[in-house]
């Protein structure tokens, strides 16, 4: 059967090798480039690996090492007895406030969560001291936030599971990319908060450095956010792991009815 090659493929199997350059790389951003140009599109099925190393001047290792960058990129996903798909687009987080860093031209670089975690916890931890200790449980969502693809920051995030157990029925995908206090505001009639907020630099749980990929005994800054209704009621608990990095970080000051003071933050490698 004939396959397609986007012309990005194409071009690159013209092309001669560039010493130094890992093969697999190569071909990885070759694939990236069709995917980001729309030459395989969403949803889109991709060749074989042994046909797409029979169409191409590369060894089936090397496509499968290429295919598996892609997958850990989330770029395309495989499923069982179908195939790998191009993954759908990313959604970028709607309106981050406790993620903005900034790029070298002060502008705001793009952020991508994803969901990890999402169940309703009973133990008292840091996060009882703010929110008390509701009958029900408290509702935990962990999420990974990529930061434009150079690094990326753990959150926590805990409320009373009773008053905002709605968040437990809504789909996955539907909360990934959402802004929880834009949620709050909504559909819970919650308008504006008061944080408090405080920051400190410790050695990452365990379970943190693996859902970022970072080295065991990594040390980074934690953010902790206790947010408050305007009468003093607790809303909610969160949580931010940020690994060192060379960019600028910003907290509060949106510019909105919400009260935090501003603060700018560089946490260097």
């Amino acid at each position: 059967m004939k396959i397609r090659i986007p012309p990005a493929l194409r071009t690159l199997a013209a092309a001669p090798h560039q010493p130094g350059a890992p093969k697999y790389e190569l071909l990885s951003a070759a694939m990236t480039s069709a995917v980001a140009t729309g030459e395989w599109g969403p949803g889109e099925r991709l060749p074989t690996e042994a046909a797409l190393a029979q169409a191409l001047p590369f060894s089936l290792g090397t496509v499968q090492r290429a295919l598996r960058k892609l997958v850990d990129e989330g770029l395309v996903v495989r499923r069982q007895r179908s195939g790998t798909f191009v993954a759908p687009p990313r959604q970028a987080l709607e309106g981050p406030w406790h993620c903005r860093f900034l790029g070298d031209d002060g502008t705001q670089l793009p952020v991508f969560p994803k969901i990890l975690r999402r169940e309703r916890v009973r133990e008292s931890k840091p996060w009882s001291k703010h929110l008390g200790h509701p009958d029900s449980g408290y509702l935990r969502i962990d999420r990974s936030i990529e930061i434009n693809g150079e690094f990326s920051v753990f959150s926590k995030f805990f409320a009373d599971a009773g008053r905002f157990g709605a968040l437990m029925l809504r789909p996955l995908k539907q909360l990934e990319s959402a802004n929880f206090k834009r949620i709050l505001a909504r559909e819970f009639r919650i308008p504006s908060l008061r944080f408090s907020q405080s920051m400190q630099v410790l050695l990452f749980p365990r379970a943190v450095s693996l859902a970022l990929e970072l080295p065991a005994h990594t040390t980074g800054a934690m953010l902790s956010i206790s947010a408050s209704a305007p009468d003093g009621t607790p809303v909610y608990f969160q949580q931010l792991y940020i690994p060192p990095n060379p960019r600028q970080w910003v907290v509060g000051d949106d510019g909105g009815r919400d009260t935090a003071a501003p603060l700018k933050v560089r946490t260097s490698k």
